[in-house]
């Protein structure tokens, strides 16, 4: 090969490499400015800025504007109190103390909200226990119903301090539908403050009241698991369950480890104007010498239906979730002193059998004793029937005769 055409060639590869290198170059440099515009494409123009979201103004309303349940007395030290404020000092003080819990009540209302604000305070600073949840034992629970239809669960509030909890729930309710709203309070603590909000201009109203067929409220007085200890809500108590299955009022005097049949606290039950009691004390009171017991239920169904000549009295078995130990000695005694008494013609007293409340594959009880959810709704389940039935017997209003009630004295 001659050295010319040696240095052509090298000087026309080097002139093709050049070409090369420089395409790359400009296919390089166009992607970056396609790359460029795109993502300048992306961003709002120099002189248009964001807009600002419209202020939520919320409007507060105290809670006892509205329809409130779960109560028997109207004379209270707060609002939410379950017994009277004449019987403290007269009723034992850890029994007084525990009436100052708000189990059972609630707040009924209307609103056509995509959200709904709370803002509650508490009575104590423990808010859950080894049994019970913070928001089980100190927590709101929301339920919510469109017109003609059934109550489901939307949220629950947690406490996160003793004084001045807020939280927000929203409802799904994007048509501005007007909905029915069930507010459980807590089961283990008392309220001192409660507020409901809305934002934005929307309604709220009080819930209808309910029709006299279904106005007349059940009376129940218990135990903690009444009281709905180890439920992991409020709406999951069993008392709780039924009231919404049976679309009635459920009155809760459930009194962890002080239900003893008192007659202060019999006193106080006959003053009330329930279409039904029931009477579930065993699992406190089974712990009384059998003389002692046996006189205290007696004392109950005399004391009640002296003032409620008609009103039905369901006294409820002690249950147990190890079916093995079932009967209770304590269920044994009182279906004696209740037979005893329709013997000798005393009407409309009936016994329910405690065994039937658990399911029998120890999955329903938090500590052999207190119900969890499953335990609760196993308990519902149990007992919807024999309400049911009772109540269909006895359909109109029973006023009881309260010029016969023992006033309570200090």
């Amino acid at each position: 090969m001659k050295k010319g055409m040696h240095i052509a060639g090298m000087r026309n590869g080097m002139a093709r490499r050049g070409r090369k290198m420089g395409l790359c170059l400009l296919l390089t440099a166009l992607g970056v400015l396609v790359y460029a515009v795109k993502v300048t494409s992306l961003q709002p123009p120099p002189t248009q800025t964001a807009p600002t979201p419209e202020p939520i103004v919320v409007e507060w309303h105290d809670a006892p504007a509205f329809t409130i349940e779960g109560k028997g007395w109207t004379a209270t030290e707060s609002p939410f109190d379950r017994f009277p404020a004449k019987a403290k000092g007269v009723v034992l003080e850890t029994l007084w103390k525990l009436s100052r819990h708000s189990a059972g009540i609630t707040v009924r209302f209307q609103s056509d909200a995509s959200d709904l604000y709370f803002f509650w305070s508490l009575d104590h600073s423990g808010f859950g226990n080894t049994t019970m949840s913070e928001v089980g034992a100190s927590g709101i629970d929301l339920y919510m119903r469109p017109p003609g239809g059934v109550w489901r669960h939307r949220s629950s509030g947690r406490p996160e301090t003793k004084n001045g909890n807020l939280t927000k729930i929203g409802t799904g309710n994007s048509s501005k539908s007007i909905r029915e709203f069930l507010l459980y309070l807590p089961t283990y603590n008392g309220i001192t403050d409660l507020k409901i909000g809305v934002a934005n201009s929307s309604k709220m109203y009080a819930a209808p009241d309910r029709p006299a067929e279904k106005s007349q409220p059940i009376v129940w007085y218990g135990t903690s698991i009444v009281q709905g200890v180890g439920s992991s809500r409020a709406g999951m108590a069993f008392t709780s369950i039924l009231g919404r299955a049976l679309d009635r009022p459920i009155i809760n005097l459930g009194f962890s480890g002080s239900a003893y049949m008192e007659p202060e606290t019999l006193q106080l039950l006959a003053e009330l104007d329930p279409i039904l009691f029931v009477i579930d004390t065993l699992k406190n009171a089974h712990n009384l010498p059998p003389a002692v017991l046996a006189a205290r239920i007696e004392a109950t169904a005399r004391t009640l239906r002296l003032t409620h000549p008609v009103t039905p009295i369901l006294f409820v078995g002690e249950s147990s979730a190890d079916p093995a130990l079932l009967p209770r000695p304590a269920s044994l005694l009182q279906e004696q002193v209740i037979q005893r008494l329709q013997k000798e013609g005393m009407q409309e007293l009936y016994l329910f059998d405690g065994g039937r409340l658990y399911v029998k594959d120890s999955e329903g009880s938090v500590d052999d004793t207190h119900p969890n959810d499953y335990g609760m709704v196993s308990f519902a389940r149990a007992m919807a029937p024999a309400l049911q039935k009772l109540i269909a017997a006895h359909p109109t209003r029973n006023k009881p005769n309260i010029a016969t009630v023992q006033p309570i004295t200090k």
